[in-house]
């Protein structure tokens, strides 16, 4: 999904074992069969108390 706040693209991934993920850049394929690096952050990524959108806090996320 494109992050209008990001500039990107954003998406969740639930993986079958644990691990240490964060970091990691892997390939994602889509439904298109294009192929996309993508890159496996923490959470949260996203603003949860909406302070970007309201002009609190005007840093973005990296």
């Amino acid at each position: 999904m494109p992050s209008p706040i990001l500039g990107c693209g954003i998406g969740y991934a639930h993986f079958n074992s644990p691990g240490n993920w964060a970091g990691k850049v892997l390939t994602l394929r889509l439904t298109d069969g294009t192929d996309h690096a993508c890159e496996i952050v923490d959470l949260p990524f996203f603003d949860p108390d909406k302070n970007i959108v309201r002009g609190i806090d005007r840093t973005l996320p990296e």
